[in-house]
Order: structure tokens, then C-alpha cells, then sequence
């Protein structure tokens, strides 16, 4: 009886699972579509230039404290380095044109 049973639990399985294809039963996957409008970057310009000479303040008192160094932190010189790089080009290329 068991084996009469599981014959045809086998078969049904055989006849169905090749009928009924696996991604009939998937829940749809739908797309997102994004449009994104012309943005007026004009406020953020005028953001950038109300805040520069805070930011040049802030970026002189920076440059002018020395570095930290830590040994169980053996990156945070390079990190340093790099920042101060930045803030250095900030200072003489980027905010006289502002």
C-alpha cells in the first residue's frame, strides 16, 4: 500500500512539476523607474558661499593644530596627511573664487 502510494505521489509530481512552471507561482518582481528633474544647484552654490568663511576659520584652525599620533592607529597619519592636503587646496585654490 505504502509503495503504491509513493508510486503515485511520484508520478503526480512528475506530471505537475513539468507543467506548472516554478516562476508561474513567484510573486512578480516589479522595476522601480526613477525620474529625476533638472535640480537647481543655485541654492546650494549660495549655501557654499554664506558658509566659506566659516569653513576657511574652521580650516585654519585645523591646519595650524598638529597631528595626533596614535600607535594603535598606524592609518590615522596618512588620514591626517590627506585631510590637511584637502584643506590645503580649499585654502588656495577654491575659496579665493568665491
Amino acid at each position: 500500500m505504502k509503495n503504491k502510494f509513493m508510486t503515485g505521489f511520484l508520478i503526480t509530481s512528475i506530471v505537475t512539476g513539468t507543467t506548472i512552471p516554478i516562476n508561474a507561482l513567484a510573486t512578480p518582481i516589479v522595476q522601480a523607474d526613477t525620474i529625476q528633474d533638472n535640480i537647481d544647484i543655485s541654492s546650494a552654490l549660495r549655501k557654499i558661499g554664506a558658509h566659506s568663511k566659516l569653513t576657511q576659520t574652521f580650516i585654519d584652525g585645523a591646519l595650524a593644530s598638529p597631528n595626533v599620533q596614535l600607535e594603535e592607529v598606524p592609518s590615522l597619519n596618512t588620514n591626517q596627511f590627506l585631510i590637511k592636503q584637502d584643506m590645503k587646496e580649499w585654502s588656495s585654490e577654491l575659496y579665493p573664487k568665491l
